[in-house]
């Protein structure tokens, strides 16, 4: 699925505008606070109904305006196309998607399978597990069909279960809600396991190419201390949870290590090292996509030239192009950016929220 019309409408500093992208490559060229991150930030909008640089939707509205519209229309490739758009007004934000409002976000996901490489992707190395667990599911969610409906089994569960901790239910009714627990747990548990079996792969052929090692190693911990089943943690902790009103064990606190000769990545690679780590795993990612779709999604990268050498550069470009995503990359200037890999690409360039295609 790619974006194949983009419109736009006082979203941040950009009054209005129309574009056709194309569904190689789109480069954005623009002077610094130009609306070049805005731009981004409205397809990133488009395809998750929230924005990557702040949590409160009001402040996307551009200044003087009571509300902002982003439409979009999203090719199968097999001809046919999808309308999708979304008007925020009156504080309430209205998602329609093939003609239909959207109820679940995740109908919304599905469509547009989209990765962000910005400045802060830096993050699922340095950050917390949601980081991590993110960007495992992010994978799970598009390549395998059964994830969507355990993983909300499991939230609804999870729910319940730290509801009737809250309430200080009895002890009894706890035990039962232990097993319906673990055995969404299990489910989700079970899938995530396979699922970074197959991963693993897939970004050590990105390492190799992009960092020249093979030894990265990615293990999945649990979210319960290990030679320890599920219920049986859930029996011993139960007192403990009673305490603090909530499940503390399970899938939602599960983890994705991240090493390197046993190490943690932080005390042998360098900053730039770390770079070209999250660049292979999400390259990873999209290798797989590509496997089941033909199709490795689309990428929105922000400020290339800022994150990556030049070497590097041109590798993950041709590696993208290779994969048959959809990149939106921005830079300040046009030759920063190396478009040789790329057979169909288009240029826009904006200037105070101004957006206009090069030739």
């Amino acid at each position: 699925m790619s974006l194949i019309r983009l419109g736009i409408q006082h979203f941040r500093n950009i009054e209005t505008t129309e574009l056709e992208p194309s569904q190689g490559l789109n480069l954005i060229t623009g002077a610094n606070a130009a609306g070049k991150t805005s731009l981004l930030e409205a397809i990133c909008f488009l395809g998750r109904a929230r924005s990557f640089r702040t949590n409160r939707v009001d402040r996307l509205v551009q200044h003087g305006a009571t509300g902002f519209r982003i439409l979009g229309r999203l090719s199968e490739g097999s001809g046919r196309s999808i309308p999708v758009g979304m008007e925020r007004r009156q504080g309430r934000l209205e998602i329609r998607l093939d003609g239909k409002s959207v109820q679940r976000l995740s109908e919304l996901a599905a469509q547009i399978p989209l990765q962000l490489h910005t400045g802060d992707a830096h993050s699922l190395l340095e950050g917390g597990p949601r980081y991590r667990r993110r960007f495992l599911d992010w994978g799970l969610f598009h390549v395998e069909p059964a994830f969507y409906q355990a993983w909300s089994a499991y939230r609804k569960i999870l729910k319940q279960r730290n509801a009737a901790l809250r309430r200080q239910t009895d002890r009894r009714e706890i035990a039962i809600w232990d097993r319906q627990f673990t055995d969404s747990a299990m489910a989700v548990n079970q899938l995530r396991i396979e699922f970074l079996d197959r991963l693993r792969s897939e970004v050590l052929t990105e390492t190799t190419e992009l960092l020249g090692t093979d030894q990265i190693e990615l293990h999945y911990r649990s979210g319960w201390p290990s030679g320890t089943s599920l219920l049986e943690t859930l029996m011993q902790s139960r007192e403990q949870d009673l305490n603090r009103g909530f499940s503390h064990y399970g899938p939602h606190r599960a983890d994705l290590e991240i090493r390197i000769e046993n190490r943690s990545v932080h005390g042998v690679l360098s900053r730039g090292q770390q770079k070209l780590l999250t660049t292979a795993l999400f390259l990873g990612q999209a290798a797989l996509l590509h496997k089941k779709t033909e199709s490795a999604g689309m990428f929105l990268i922000d400020d290339l030239p800022s994150e990556l050498d030049s070497t590097h550069q041109q590798r993950m470009m041709a590696r993208l192009a290779a994969l048959n995503a959809q990149v939106f990359v921005s830079a300040i200037e046009k030759g920063t950016v190396p478009t040789s890999a790329w057979s169909t690409m288009k240029w826009f360039h904006v200037e105070h929220g101004n957006i206009q295609e090069m030739l």
